[in-house]
């Protein structure tokens, strides 16, 4: 083997160990925050995905419980169970759809806004804790590094999406 062709294999295996050390260090930030977050939030007797609903409600404009339950990422038997306690705790109210009035809208109390708030100023806590010590030049070049992997994650997705039985497709 000539030596370009060794440095290029070396390389390309170099590169492949740090896309490895990426998909894990990716995992374990993922798993990390969660963790974090889950342990602080019981304080608020709330969990994370709980959270993540109220969230998506604030973001839903009136949109259907199908609708949340897939931003939420749980079933909607699941979201109608979580939504029933929201209304319980007075987290939330539903209300016939204005646009549809087959459609039960969940919208926020003053309550719920609140925890919700407290969820954010959370999640604010962290990521000061995650970055401290780091500058924003750094901050900066890693926020490019993970915008280039959002596009080609997302493209991939799209093509994937594409291929799909079906039955399978997302959204």
């Amino acid at each position: 083997m000539d030596s370009d062709k060794r440095t290029r294999v070396a390389k390309k295996a170099g590169r492949r160990e740090q896309e490895l050390r990426s998909k894990e260090l990716m995992r374990d930030f993922l798993l990390g925050y969660r963790d974090w977050m889950e342990i602080a939030l019981r304080r608020e007797k709330l969990t994370l995905p709980q959270l993540r609903m109220l969230n998506a409600v604030a973001e839903s404009g009136g949109q259907s419980a199908a609708s949340i339950a897939r931003t939420c990422q749980v079933t909607p038997q699941t979201l109608q169970a979580m939504l029933q306690r929201a209304v319980r705790e007075k987290w939330i109210v539903r209300r016939h759809s204005e646009q549809n009035q087959r459609i039960l809208a969940a919208l926020l109390t003053p309550q719920g806004k609140a925890i919700l708030a407290r969820g954010k100023a959370l999640s604010d806590e962290l990521s000061a804790l995650i970055w401290k010590g780091t500058n924003a030049a750094r901050l900066r070049e890693c926020n490019e590094v993970l915008e280039l992997g959002v596009e080609s994650l997302r493209a991939a997705v799209e093509e994937q999406s594409k291929t799909a039985p079906r039955g399978f497709r997302s959204k």
